[in-house]
């Protein structure tokens, strides 16, 4: 797919960043952000046929913990993605509403794009593989969201620009541990999440509990999250139990972003606080 320019991208942002929530200052910190790994995430593929005729998208954008402490489950999360959510969407999301578009990264120490970069029709998304997928490094959380809030953005915007019609758009990270990775400050990630349109932008946020004890709640608020689940370990969790739990929870993120894809958020999302994205707790059965 064409990799715009960042000058482009800038000037979509300068421009037309008030159109999803976005004031010079936080519409500064994106086009701040831009760089040359940047840019391939920041597109998408050309309108399908079906999606020519239609101005009614949703944008999804995935950001997945790769760190080294999510190895026990890596292979639960490539079958969950693969068996659970993307069937789901395809059954469900996308007869109610006219296209969706994907995109992801992960992250370990550093940040990657997912599926060749760029936001996918999510008819002609490819499975998750391990070889994209793979299990590495540390934990580089502030710079994974900025870096997906940045590319999301400008997406949307270009969205707006070639359909006249504002996409409704979900971000969700996945991770099981707190930033360990420059940048240190979560402010300007919270600076550029907490302006997002809650009509437009919804932003989740699920902590699963490894091999640390983690605060997710405080991790995610002081980025800007508005949706947050956490699913915590027991004492004496066994690998089998943590497995389980993941699987379940994994279960439980896949309800929430298919049913919220399937429904409006324009005209009911509160102004600040949670908009009611988790479906149910993550509780093991």
């Amino acid at each position: 797919m064409p990799t715009p320019s960042k000058a482009g991208v800038a000037e979509l942002f300068k421009k037309s960043g008030s159109a999803i929530g976005l004031d010079d200052a936080s519409s500064g910190i994106l086009i701040h952000n831009l760089n040359a790994s940047i840019m391939p995430l920041c597109s998408g593929s050309p309108f399908l046929a079906e999606e020519a005729e239609t101005d009614d998208f949703r944008v999804l954008m995935l950001m997945l913990d790769q760190s080294g402490s999510m190895e026990p489950v890596a292979d639960d999360l490539i079958e969950c993605v693969n068996d659970v959510l993307i069937p789901g969407l395809l059954g469900g999301a996308l007869n109610a509403v006219g296209a969706i578009r994907v995109g992801g990264i992960v992250f370990g120490s550093n940040v990657k794009p997912l599926w060749g970069g760029g936001f996918i029709p999510l008819q002609k998304l490819p499975p998750l593989t391990a070889k994209e997928y793979s299990i590495s490094g540390a934990t580089a959380l502030h710079q994974a969201v900025l870096d997906g809030v940045t590319a999301t953005s400008a997406y949307a915007l270009e969205l707006i620009h070639k359909t006249g019609s504002n996409p409704e758009v979900v971000i969700v990270v996945l991770s099981d541990g707190a930033n360990n990775q420059a940048p240190w400050d979560p402010d300007p990630v919270y600076q550029v999440l907490s302006k997002l349109s809650p009509e437009l932008f919804t932003l989740a946020f699920l902590g699963f509990e490894t091999s640390e004890r983690v605060d997710f709640r405080a991790v995610a608020q002081a980025m800007g999250f508005r949706d947050i689940q956490e699913s915590k370990a027991k004492p004496g969790e066994t690998l089998d139990e943590r497995r389980r739990r993941f699987r379940h929870l994994m279960n439980v993120f896949s309800g929430s972003v298919v049913g919220r894809m399937s429904t409006s958020r324009v005209g009911k999302a509160p102004a600040s606080g949670s908009t009611g994205f988790w479906q149910s707790p993550p509780a093991t059965p």
